[in-house]
């Protein structure tokens, strides 16, 4: 019972009893001698048996009385804090399976996790791997084969998913996460911690991106020391530099020779993590979106041509390009190619109390603001689609998406009522207006992506699904409605194949710093039910020190009669 004990003041109490218990049995005592007068002794002698000598005498009965009600009134206490194996939550134990969990480190956190399951011995003990995701490994068995699951080969771990799932999943267990480094946003007492992780001197890229014949650099390192780093790119050397403890230096450089592909790596003697070390950038440049125009005002046609014409994100074509510009039909009969852009002739232009407001989830209004407007409107007017800019009067913008990623754009404004022209609104809405316009357009959004960052990939007309390929390995996904979405973990080069285009794409690794335990310490918070007590060891604890007063008070009653009879 005493290897259910988890407080340790009731180990003191039982450490005490022990003391008493020797002190009681091997304590100093004199004995009483009758002896003669001196002056009658003929000589002096040694005495054998004096004070200072241990001595074992047969004890009464009223020390065994003692001793038993001391032990019980120790057992009284502490049988509040046993726990039993059935009343026991079960442990759900969640591995951090990313890369920075190397060899040594899941070694040291087995160890330690052995070590702690050991003290609540028939316990139900739940496993789960995480890494992006978290996966179930096993629901009762005390002990698995860890280095069949644990291998540290997730590109992230999600902590505050994985523990999201096992609450949600196991109620009123308690959460174990064994992991190289205190999670973000940890609060001390929800979970039990292991950090097995050890002082690690890192340094890794951790952005990257390319775009316009230009690129983005961010070195981070997560060292105590100063580190001397060497970045390189395509195998060629381009810069020495020395980043301080847990600094971080930033390039922004345009391309002498532009290349397709581009790889970037940083060497530091003594990096302890070789994984975030290199990335891969897809050099494509984005193409300009074409468009035609339809039937226009002569006024929207210049304000048009004013913003689009030295705009290097579209270019003029006569017909057949990817965007369409046209006052909206009376008739209503509307043309079917391309994506569309209509305007909507408003008579007047009618100014509200309180100014519009926008939509925060739709793209082509990323990084705009309305402040200063005045959008030309006729009140009441309802348009298609779902709206974007509204008032109290209505919509002043809508989107209508129709099939296969093609999509109606209502603009319900007029040049001679309006200063849309004139501000900088016009220009970063149509800049939008190009990106939605590419995502809607055969290929991957994005051709450089983090390792299980989603990816979305516009398939070709007819094209059922995707295959992609990675150093000898290869797969496919399916898509829904002509799009996919999909995620890659391992870092490296990816061909994508519809069946019509082929294209690269890069995926580069999450950077996970390295844990320094000189902030790292290791909580074991047990759930408060666990030392909470049920009523069964209460009443146990009142039988135990009922017990022991009985005892005691026998003990008292015998010694009261000797006391009477001598």
């Amino acid at each position: 019972m005493i290897g259910g004990w988890e407080n340790v003041w009731f180990f003191a109490f039982a450490l005490s009893g022990v003391l008493l218990l020797l002190l009681y049995l091997f304590k100093y005592k004199g004995e009483l001698f009758f002896t003669q007068a001196l002056f009658l002794w003929e000589e002096y002698g040694a005495q054998e048996k004096n004070s200072a000598q241990l001595t074992f005498r047969r004890l009464p009965l009223s020390f065994f009385l003692e001793a038993a009600a001391l032990m019980l009134m120790v057992c009284g206490g502490a049988s509040l804090f046993v726990v039993s194996k059935e009343n026991l939550p079960p442990a759900v134990i969640l591995l951090n399976n990313s890369y920075s969990m190397t060899p040594q480190v899941r070694r040291q956190g087995e160890k330690v996790l052995r070590t702690y399951l050991d003290r609540f011995p028939g316990r139900r003990v739940i496993w789960g791997i995480c890494g992006t995701e978290t996966e179930l490994l096993s629901r009762g068995e005390k002990k698995i084969d860890l280095d069949k699951y644990w291998n540290g080969t997730a590109s992230e771990f999600n902590g505050e998913q994985a523990v999201a799932w096992a609450k949600e999943n196991f109620k009123d267990a308690e959460i174990c996460l064994v992991t190289d480094r205190v999670p973000e946003n940890y609060v001390p007492g929800e979970i039990s911690l292991f950090c097995c992780g050890t002082p690690g001197e890192n340094v890794a890229i951790a952005n990257a991106a390319v775009s316009e014949g230009r690129v983005l650099l961010e070195i981070r390192s997560f060292s105590s020391q100063k580190r001397n780093v060497v970045l390189k790119v395509n195998s060629q050397f381009l810069e020495t530099f020395t980043i301080g403890s847990n600094g971080s230096k930033l390039f922004n450089f345009a391309l002498e020779s532009p290349a397709a592909l581009l790889k970037f790596r940083v060497e530091s003697p003594g990096d302890a993590l070789e994984y975030d070390d290199e990335v891969i950038l897809v050099n494509t440049p984005k193409k300009a979106v074409t468009y035609t125009y339809g039937k226009l005002l002569p006024a929207e046609k210049k304000v048009l041509s004013q913003v689009l014409e030295h705009n290097p994100d579209f270019r003029q074509v006569t017909k057949g390009g990817a965007l369409f510009f046209s006052s909206y039909p009376p008739d209503k009969k509307l043309p079917s190619s391309g994506n569309r852009v209509f305007f909507h002739r408003g008579k007047q232009s009618f100014l509200e109390k309180s100014p519009p407001f926008f939509s925060p989830r739709e793209e082509l209004l990323k990084g705009l603001e309305n402040s200063g407007l005045v959008w030309a409107f006729t009140p009441g007017i309802k348009l298609p689609g779902r709206g974007i800019i509204c008032s109290s009067s209505g919509a002043l913008m809508s989107v209508e998406e129709i099939s296969r990623n093609r999509y109606d754009i209502h603009l319900n404004l007029h040049p001679e009522y309006s200063n849309p022209a004139s501000l900088p609104f016009w220009p970063g809405l149509f800049s939008n207006l190009a990106e939605l316009c590419r995502r809607s357009t055969p290929g991957v959004v994005d051709h450089n992506v983090k390792s299980n960052e989603m990816i979305l990939c516009n398939l070709s007309d007819g094209a059922a699904k995707v295959h992609y390929r990675h150093a000898g390995s290869s797969g496919e996904i399916p898509s829904v409605r002509g799009r996919a979405l999909f995620r890659l973990s391992q870092k490296g080069l990816y061909t994508l194949d519809d069946g019509k285009l082929k294209y690269n794409i890069a995926v580069n690794p999450h950077v996970t710093p390295v844990s320094d335990l000189r902030q790292n310490k290791t909580f074991t918070a047990f759930s408060r039910k666990m030392a909470a007590g049920g009523e069964y060891r209460r009443y146990l604890s009142w039988i135990f020190t009922a017990a022991a007063l009985l005892i005691l008070t026998v003990n008292r009653t015998l010694l009261c009669r000797r006391s009477r009879r001598s």
